[in-house]
């Protein structure tokens, strides 16, 4: 911020605060830039990974179950966290890729978006704790937290990567919720190469990731199917090695659960030529993270983003994304043809 302000970058595309936006504004003149206005693209900041694969099995016992992944989401006040962390202009939604990934771009593929976005959203606490009291997560001890269902003490421990503000806030808020409904939440706020081992070695339970963009098979597939060796992977890491390795490494899904579908229908699905029939069968394959969801949580998503510009750095489009790694941006707005005026 105190580098645009003061007209030392040229183009700043990611990692400005839009809480920064009226300072920025109000500092073009005097910093000779310019603020364009592109869409972060995510479909969740923070988007909460939960992990199946924790060394813990009755952590696992209780992620496997719906009613306890639904309380989760239930409990949380989005509303809240857009009106805090992103001055209203963000949207509170479920975790449900982007938008403009192509298969969601025929009327069947958008009125399912829409479905899938909304889904398991709606604040309701009175809800989440009724759901959390049919699956036996009750206050066994008395002394004002729920326990596991066997009366074993219950930790809602969410790995936090530091440095995101934003980010941090929105997870301070998500404490508070859960808090409100009996549930005792740690937030694990550490660097990246900690929670990178946490995640290697099946000790998370829950982890926070910054937005991103990420659309069906074209870009980051393991946001939605356990399929890759990557620290995001739907449900946890080592489910994506086992399916690399062929199950001589990692971790299998137990059998029969959305997280094996899943990893079916992605099986499936790259063996497919046919465009339309794709589309078809990965909506199909979506379809799990309804019936079976929240497989994973979204919080607040479509994040406007500031781009910054300084006014002698030209041929920078109106409009792009700034949260995908996978989709190229800004490499995709053809940055070789950026200029610097003399």
């Amino acid at each position: 911020l105190q580098e645009a302000l003061a007209g030392n970058l040229d183009m700043q595309a990611r990692f400005v605060d839009i809480r920064d936006i009226s300072v920025l504004l109000e500092g073009q003149e005097a910093g000779g830039y310019h603020v364009n206005m592109w869409n972060q693209g995510d479909f969740a900041s923070p988007w909460l990974i939960l992990h199946y694969d924790n060394i813990d099995e009755g952590l696992n016992d209780l992620m496997y179950t719906n009613e306890f992944r639904r309380a989760l989401s239930h409990a949380m006040n989005r509303d809240r966290i857009n009106e805090v962390v992103n001055l209203g202009l963000a949207k509170p939604r479920q975790f449900a890729l982007s938008a403009e990934s192509p298969e969601f771009q025929s009327e069947e593929g958008k009125a399912f978006y829409q479905e899938w976005a909304n889904s398991y959203i709606e604040y309701d606490p009175e809800l989440a704790m009724s759901l959390l009291d049919s699956i036996g997560v009750v206050d066994a001890d008395g002394d004002g937290w729920r326990d596991r269902p066997d009366g074993t003490p219950l930790d809602v421990i969410v790995d936090v990567p530091s440095g995101d503000q934003s980010q941090l806030d929105s997870m301070d808020l998500i404490k508070q919720d859960w808090d409100a409904v009996g549930l005792k939440t740690t937030l694990n706020v550490q660097d990246w190469t900690i929670i990178d081992q946490r995640i290697g070695s099946g000790e998370t339970f829950i982890m926070a990731w910054p937005g991103a963009a990420a659309w069906g098979l074209i870009s980051a597939p393991a946001g939605w199917t356990p399929v890759e060796n990557a620290t995001y992977n739907t449900g946890g890491q080592l489910f994506g090695i086992y399916y690399q390795t062929g199950g001589a490494e990692g971790l299998a899904p137990r059998p029969g659960s959305m997280l094996e579908q899943l990893q079916t229908a992605y099986r499936e699905l790259v063996t497919i030529v046919d465009e339309q029939e794709r589309y078809q069968k990965l909506l199909a394959a979506y379809q799990i993270h309804l019936d079976d969801g929240p497989i994973s949580i979204g919080t607040v998503g479509e994040h406007p983003s500031p781009v910054i510009v300084k006014n002698n750095f030209h041929n920078v489009p109106l409009n792009g994304l700034t949260a995908s790694w996978d989709l190229g941006y800004p490499g995709t707005t053809d940055p070789e043809q950026y200029f610097i005026g003399q």
